[in-house]
Order: C-alpha cells, then structure tokens, then sequence
C-alpha cells in the first residue's frame, strides 16, 4: 500500500521536471491509497500553492523603469531607442499578468494539467468510516500526531484510514514532507514514534512501514521490493533531474510555511 500525504501531491504544482513522474503514478493507482481528506486538502490549497508560486515568478522579473537621461545623453537616436524598448517592455509585462490570470484560471476550474492527470487518482478516493472519524477526534483531542491539535481535522482522519487498512506482513509506504509522520537525515526517513506505538497497539507491528519525504525515492523503492514495474516510470537520468528540483522546490516550500500558508504540509 503507497499513503502518499496531501504535501507530496501540491509538489506537482510547483514543480516543471515532474510530468513524466505523474503520468506513471497512474500505473501505481491499484495500490495507493488515497483518502478524500488528502483530496479535500488538494483541492482547498492548489489555487493558493500555485497564486505563490506564480508572485515569485513575476517578482522575480526584470523590472525596466523610465528614468530622466543625463543630458549628454540626450540625442533624438538614443531617446527613440528607449522608448520602442519601453513600449516592447509594457506589451512584455501585460502578456506575463494575462498568462498569471489564465493559470489561475485553470487551476481554478481544474482544466489545468496536473489537476487533469491527478484525476483518474482522486477518482479512487474512501472517505472515513464514523469509527475512523472517531478515533480521529480522539487523537487530536489529545494531541496525538499526525496533526495539529489547534487545526481542523486532517492528518489524523488519513492516518486513521491508513491503519484501518494495514495488513500483518504488509509492506507500507508512506510519503510526505510533514514532520508528524516522519523525520528525514540525508535521505533516510524514519517514522514518528507515536505512528510506530499505534501499530504495536493495533496488532499490525509485523507491517514493514517506508516512510519516504520524496515520491521518485519512494516509487523506486517500491518498484525493487514489489517487482512491478512501470514503463512510464523516468529514466535514472530523469529520476535525479526530479530529485534536484524537489531539492530547490523543498526551499520554496519552507519560505511559504513560513508566510504562513495554511494546509500545505
């Protein structure tokens, strides 16, 4: 069973190199389990993941501004220039803020690419049983992670579901980026305490759990130990280009934690 958390799934939107990744996530469907809590969390913050992600684009644009030429500079040639160069310049800035509106747009409505390859995915979604709601109020109302206890249900209704699901000897992946479920050293992850003493007290504690922050690593991963393999699956060569952007993109991520960006974890 591949968990993969509502962070790993905002990723595809803002990230360039990760087509190919996506496209072959639909070979992995049988065995993802997707909860409509993540999608419900998708849905309510890809607007604002790709609104950022797109202000640090324009801000990051060369700004051209009309200043008062020094006046030994002022020849009819050099002025004619600059003003064709300002005029081009303009035309430039308003075709960058229509392409912003019409990104926004399709996000928006869901016609933009990632939101149509991740629907086949979401199609699959199981919301919680009254019994996994339960368990789920009961871990926040004590500050069990995943989640936070000042926060709407979230972490806590999917992890319940993920447990609801494990089977004795079963291997589980679980991907995400949220420090509830799981702490990262150079590449190897670990899963939180808590989450392991739930699988010993449900009886589950012979589940071999991967926890991974990096979905090419947890796909790899799950290609060697399962067998199956995925011919839409990237290259090596592609698989690192991926790895080095979800590097850069990971810096973005924690700059818009930090701006207060709700529900992106």
């Amino acid at each position: 069973m591949l968990f993969i958390d509502t962070n790993i799934y905002l990723g595809f939107y803002r990230t360039v190199t990760t087509s190919k990744l996506l496209q072959s996530l639909a070979d992995f469907k049988d065995d993802i389990l997707v909860t409509q809590q993540v999608v419900s969390e998708v849905e309510r913050n890809k607007l604002k993941v790709v609104y950022r992600l797109l202000l640090e684009g324009v801000e990051s644009f060369p700004a051209m501004r009309r200043s008062n030429l020094p006046y030994q500079l002022q020849n009819p040639e050099l002025i004619e220039r600059l003003e064709r160069l300002q005029e081009a310049f303009d035309q430039l800035q308003e075709s960058v803020e229509s392409a912003v509106v019409t990104a926004l747009n399709q996000v928006s409505h869901s016609t933009d690419a990632v939101s149509q390859m991740l629907k086949p995915i979401f199609e699959s979604a199981i919301p919680a049983s009254e019994d996994e709601l339960d368990r789920a109020r009961m871990r926040r109302e004590f500050g069990h992670p995943p989640g936070k206890g000042r926060d709407p249900l979230g972490d806590q209704l999917s992890w319940e579901q993920v447990l609801s699901r494990i089977e004795s000897g079963s291997h589980v992946w679980v991907v995400s980026k949220d420090s509830d479920f799981l702490l990262c050293h150079n590449g190897h992850c670990v899963l939180d305490p808590s989450l392991h003493d739930d699988l010993v007290s449900r009886g589950k504690s012979m589940a071999q759990i991967h926890p991974f922050d990096s979905l090419v690593e947890a796909l790899r991963h799950y290609q060697q130990i399962t067998g199956f393999h995925s011919d839409l699956f990237p290259t090596e060569e592609e698989c690192e280009i991926i790895l080095q952007e979800e590097r850069r993109i990971e810096e973005v991520w924690k700059r818009q934690r930090k701006g207060g960006l709700e529900g992106t974890r």
